[in-house]
């Protein structure tokens, strides 16, 4: 390879990077209601109600069981199956719209 050549990979190869952190930037900056698992805070707050009626309804058996998840530290609920178990059983109606899904 010639001087020139080494250069331009070179070049290239520093853009790459640079475009690998900003995509990275990017994706640290998502809101949260890109997300597919939310925080029962989280969910609460697009849904209108708060961790303490989650919670209500999750030992209710309101929410099916492809809608949570267990953590270290609680729960997590699916942004779109958990919003779909709310409208066929809660007196909460539930938007959901493409960016909340």
């Amino acid at each position: 390879m010639t001087t020139d050549e080494n250069l331009l990979i070179a070049r290239l190869i520093g853009e790459v990077q640079d475009l690998n952190a900003s995509v990275r930037q990017l994706v640290d900056q998502l809101p949260a209601r890109n997300q597919t698992w939310l925080e029962p805070r989280e969910f609460a707050r697009l849904c209108g109600c708060s961790t303490r009626s989650l919670s209500n309804w999750r030992t209710q058996g309101r929410f099916q069981d492809h809608s949570l998840r267990k953590t270290k530290r609680g729960w997590q609920f699916h942004a779109t199956h958990a919003a779909i178990d709310l409208e066929k059983t809660g007196p909460i109606p539930v938007v959901l719209t493409e960016a909340s899904v």
